[in-house]
């Protein structure tokens, strides 16, 4: 066995170097209180000056959850205006989007910095949706599931008029077979495909590509509730259309041959169940009920509920 880094004995930290490392972080502590400080003492005195700006900006960078600075950063950034002409205040927007983008590489699901994006690309003299759907595009590939990032496209999408529902959609599928537990992308499908498919006929062959989309996302991933609320919603578009109901029903029984303790397989056979109202379900609705009551007991007075709806529709 080579004598490389395995195996090496870890060396434990002096009580010297706890010291040295307690006393720096009492020092860090100090040196940002000391900033807040000073940062408040301009804010009630309104100096909305550069000293402020390079305040916040450091202080920013350090916690870009601290929502009040980035209040009157807004509020400093409009002095300024004043004194710049359209160039300059352009220049300026765009170095504040850097500094979020600085922020969201330290937290991506900052509510504040994402709105304070949008104040910027809402107030600067021409705003740059096509940077903001490059970023969007690099951030929703490092977590696909980020739902501030699926917000924050739809409001660069509608904002800015450059993608199509059928873009947008076709964007929706690329994130949902990379991964069927993708909430955020589902729900953003719901959103486009109706307007990405208006001729009857295509919508027609669009809705059946989507039901068997579902069909794959539950047999693949049964636990996760994202597709199964999708199908949810696809059935609501057609509720006289029994034949399609039936069709799932008889898919989602198979699977539950397979998983037969599927919380949101059984759940869903209730709820087609209901939905078609014919008698010889009734016995079975109420059993899967009382199964769906051990094994997820935390909800077990809903089901109950459920329950005393599936009786009173007899």
């Amino acid at each position: 066995m080579s004598s490389g880094q395995h195996y090496q004995k870890k060396v434990k930290t002096s009580n010297e170097e706890i010291a040295a490392l307690r006393q720096k972080s009492v020092k860090k502590l100090a040196e940002y209180q000391e900033l807040c400080a000073a940062i408040s003492k301009k804010r009630k005195g309104n100096e909305d000056d550069d000293e402020a700006f390079k305040l916040t900006t450091k202080l920013l960078s350090l916690n870009p959850e601290f929502y009040t600075m980035w209040n009157f950063r807004r509020r400093i950034i409009l002095e300024r205006k004043k004194s710049l002409d359209t160039d300059g205040y352009q220049a300026l927007c765009l170095s504040e989007l850097q500094l979020a983008d600085a922020a969201l590489k330290l937290n991506p699901k900052s509510y504040w910095v994402w709105n304070h994006r949008r104040w910027i690309l809402e107030h600067m003299p021409e705003a740059t949706w096509n940077r903001e759907l490059k970023l969007l595009g690099v951030m929703l590939n490092m977590d696909a599931r980020n739902f501030h990032g699926w917000d924050y496209r739809r409001y660069v999408v509608a904002a800015s008029g450059s993608r199509t529902p059928r873009e947008e959609f076709d964007f929706t599928t690329e994130k949902i077979t990379q991964n069927f537990s993708n909430y955020s992308a589902w729900h953003y499908r719901s959103k486009v495909i109706l307007q990405s498919f208006t001729d009857p006929e295509e919508k027609s062959k669009a809705l059946d590509h989507e039901f068997e989309l579902v069909r794959n996302a539950v047999y693949t991933e049964p636990a996760d509730q994202s597709a199964w609320l999708y199908q949810r919603w696809l059935l609501s578009l057609m509720p006289q259309d029994r034949e399609r109901w039936m069709k799932e029903l008889e898919s989602i029984q198979e699977l539950v041959e397979i998983e037969p303790d599927s919380k949101w397989a059984l759940l869903t056979v209730v709820h087609i169940m209901m939905h078609l109202r014919r008698n010889e379900d009734h016995d079975e609705i109420i059993q899967i009920l009382k199964k769906l009551q051990t094994l997820d007991s935390d909800r077990a007075a809903y089901y109950k509920d459920v329950a005393a709806q599936a009786a009173g529709k007899q």
